[in-house]
């Protein structure tokens, strides 16, 4: 199974002087039509030990892979000849998980994980009870490091779609902004007891939808308030059983449940 490394599709179409990818099957003449750059590229070389000739596996997280070959290898720069390419279609269930920042460490197992379940965007929230804080240029520079996370664990699952990754914000804002609830079929937040039901009975009453948000609080859940204010702007509380489950524990463990149920394919 051929290594695989990330081009941004900014960086692919541009390398193809074109607007747009290639399409399915459509090889550029020229061999020096993709090339691996900066991080890409010393992993590669420096800690994969690929080879001029070498043959590997690119991706540009919208869709587009292609088989190419090594075909030189300069300081910060690995240009490849593409052998064959393929377009996979977006999956057909969109599922946006929306969770309260918590601690480092698990905060970035959560990305890595809900990026191999195949969810197709993430929007970090800052609610009250978040022990995370961060200002203007800590989120900028977390940010970052998150989208590293997300593109390593997309090769690790084989991904052609990565999820987007928005910036950070307040949960209140977050449930109140019009792109939130348009064009959505599912809205569902994770609850500790009251009148949550079980993520399969949400999803039959929602009749087949093929766009679900999942809401996840951070650790000691929401507050009572914000627990009301979300409900009120038409998210579904739902539980995951008996036991009181660790943040990232939940997400995952919702994310996997409706993923299944929603029948979404990675």
């Amino acid at each position: 199974m051929s290594d695989r490394f990330y081009i941004p599709p900014e960086q692919w179409c541009a390398q193809h002087g074109a607007k747009q990818p290639l399409q399915p099957g459509r090889l550029n003449h020229h061999p020096s039509a993709l090339a691996l750059t900066e991080d890409e590229a010393k992993h590669c070389v420096q800690v994969m030990r690929h080879r001029e000739g070498d043959e590997i596996i690119v991706f540009n997280g919208a869709g587009d892979v292609a088989q190419v070959r090594i075909t030189s290898i300069k300081k910060n720069i690995v240009t490849l000849e593409c052998l064959s390419m393929e377009h996979v279609e977006r999956p057909a269930v969109r599922i946006t998980l929306a969770p309260a920042l918590i601690k480092a460490d698990r905060w970035e197992w959560l990305l890595e994980k809900a990026t191999e379940l195949g969810v197709a965007e993430i929007q970090p929230l800052i609610a009250e009870r978040c022990v995370v804080k961060l200002g203007a240029e800590d989120a900028t520079r977390k940010r970052d490091k998150w989208q590293r996370l997300i593109i390593e664990a997309c090769k690790q699952s084989r991904r052609a779609w990565m999820p987007t990754l928005d910036p950070v914000r307040r949960l209140n804002e977050w449930c109140e902004t019009k792109e939130t609830h348009e064009g959505n079929d599912l809205s569902l937040v994770a609850a500790l007891g009251g009148s949550a039901v079980p993520i399969k009975r949400a999803v039959n009453q929602a009749n087949a939808p093929k766009t679900a948000r999942l809401l996840i609080g951070p650790e000691g859940d929401f507050t009572p308030d914000e627990l009301q204010h979300i409900i009120a702007q038409g998210f579904t509380p739902i539980t995951l059983g008996p036991l009181t489950l660790r943040a990232e524990t939940a997400a995952i463990s919702a994310l996997a449940i409706l993923a299944a149920e929603l029948g979404t394919e990675h």
